[in-house]
């Protein structure tokens, strides 16, 4: 070969040789902007000024507790945070000044509560002005960053968040319980449990977190509730399979999610693994006496339910059949939650006898929540935001159309996100109602949703301890979440935190 085809081959080594390193080149400098965007925060909304006063005028209110009650033609006066005074339209006076909101043909509920929810370091950006624009206003939060560590040095969220929130530096609802640490292992030396215990109560955990492995044993489980109350602390969370939460002994302040509550109805559930080829056998050993002495045990004890339908059975059943949320709820989630989220659809997918299978075991869940709210058992609305296709806000709404949809009243399904929640925390003389002297979380609704559960989507306005987000701020809470949420920066922070923020 002559001098033009040497030439030949070395022009294709170079190319050969040049491709890898431009390859390269491209992924230091793809990585180092993306380091570089990945130091740089996002801003979080700052929440709007409380009027001087605000009025209510001439509004229905709804009370969902006693099957629900409407009160037409009420004006509802504001002071700062808290409500002042609730009465007829004509005998309340109007402060000179007072920003007034017509309340004709509307309803105003209670703020809602989800029981049940997640939060990261971005939440501030991400999740938490989701929850007031859905009219959400107090949470539970069940586990943050800290969650994600097993060191008791990390610095939970919730304290900061909290001060930020009442000083309306950030958007945000009431975080009314946070917890910071998921007991996942149960030390089996005492000392070692006592440990873990007394320093779970030095960072001010509200109670235990248990999130023990489904086949974890009953005897794990048990030593995790003595050592807790002997330190003055209550057990909250998952609950194994093998353990008998018929057992008159066993005191939980709440049992989280249908998958803990509905095995312990069945006589199988210590051949249930979680798996759809268990499920069968699980629900062929429901068992109707076994049932009512676990219910009844849960109501001797004030445990409460949050079966957050929503990511549990619902979740299995939703992606049983590949059911994506709709585009507009998943473009207020940051683009790596939505690659997880569609692996976790795909992962779900089901045919055949699997599918009907999955569809049976949340129609039992669902009628297992009917008939716990009709022993008296307290349910509780919560949603578990942040597991996969469940957005933060917009989930409860959800969920209390599944509370509709297993047999609960539109009524018990909002006492289940209103005055139930509050009286569980301890909040009842502060929250849950709509009362002189509470705090003024409210939602303005264009319907009545006593008549349709799905009302409460309707919303025209929402308050939060006295600020007042209308309809233009809660699109600017929206569209702030979009814009984050489709921000190279937030994609690249947050990936940067699941390594490297987590203390």
């Amino acid at each position: 070969m002559g001098a033009g085809g040497t030439a030949g081959r070395r022009s294709l080594i170079r190319r050969l040789v040049r491709w890898p390193v431009r390859i390269a080149m491209f992924a230091a400098i793809t990585i180092g902007v993306a380091g570089v965007a990945a130091l740089w925060t996002p801003p979080a909304p700052a929440a709007p000024d409380r009027p001087g006063a605000l009025a209510i005028v001439d509004v229905t209110i709804v009370d969902p507790r006693q099957g629900g009650h409407l009160s037409p033609h009420q004006t509802v006066l504001v002071d700062g945070a808290r409500i002042a005074l609730v009465d007829a339209r004509d005998r309340v006076p109007i402060p000179a000044g007072a920003q007034v909101v017509d309340g004709r043909g509307r309803y105003l509920i209670p703020g809602l509560w989800d029981a049940h929810v997640h939060t990261l370091r971005l939440s501030p950006q991400l999740h938490l002005p989701l929850f007031v624009a859905w009219g959400v206003t107090a949470v539970r939060d069940m586990g943050d960053a800290c969650s994600w560590s097993t060191d008791l040095d990390c610095v939970p969220s919730a304290p900061a968040w909290r001060a930020a929130i009442d000083a309306g530096t950030i958007v945000g609802p009431r975080i009314v319980e946070a917890v910071s640490f998921h007991v996942e292992t149960v030390p089996e030396a005492s000392q070692e449990l006592a440990a873990l215990v007394a320093g779970l109560r030095q960072r001010g955990e509200p109670f235990v977190k248990a999130q023990l492995d489904d086949d974890a044993a009953p005897a794990s489980f048990q030593s995790l509730v003595r050592a807790a109350g002997a330190s003055g602390l209550a057990v909250a969370g998952h609950v194994p399979f093998a353990v008998d939460l018929a057992d008159p002994a066993l005191a939980l302040r709440s049992v989280e999610h249908d998958r803990s509550l509905l095995p312990q109805c069945s006589s199988a559930r210590l051949a249930y693994t979680g798996r759809v080829a268990t499920m069968q056998t699980l629900l062929a050993g429901l068992d109707e006496p076994r049932c009512a002495r676990v219910l009844e045990n849960l109501v001797r004890h004030d445990t409460a339910y949050v079966p957050t339908h929503v990511a549990s059975s619902g979740q299995d059943a939703a992606h049983a059949i590949g059911t994506p949320p709709a585009p507009d709820a998943l473009a207020l989630v940051v683009a790596p939650h939505r690659w997880l989220w569609a692996v976790a659809r795909r992962a779900g997918r089901l045919d055949g006898e699997a599918q009907q299978t999955v569809q049976a075991v949340h129609r039992a869940a669902l009628a297992l929540t009917a008939r716990a709210h009709a022993a008296g058992v307290v349910v509780l609305a919560g949603t578990d935001a942040l597991d996969p296709d469940v957005v933060h806000g917009l989930a409860l709404h959800d969920e209390l159309a599944l509370l509709v949809r297993a047999g609960l009243t539109p009524a018990d399904a909002l006492q289940a996100a209103t005055a139930g929640p509050a009286r569980h925390a301890g909040l009842a003389h502060e929250r849950g109602a709509i009362a002189a002297g509470l705090v003024a979380d409210l939602v303005l609704l264009a319907a009545n949703p006593l008549e349709d559960i799905a009302h409460t989507r309707r919303i025209e306005a929402v308050i939060a301890a006295g600020r007042v987000y209308d309809g233009p701020r809660r699109d600017a809470l929206l569209q702030g979440v979009r814009h984050a949420a489709s921000s190279w920066a937030t994609a690249s922070r947050l990936l940067r935190g699941l390594w490297w923020d987590t203390p």
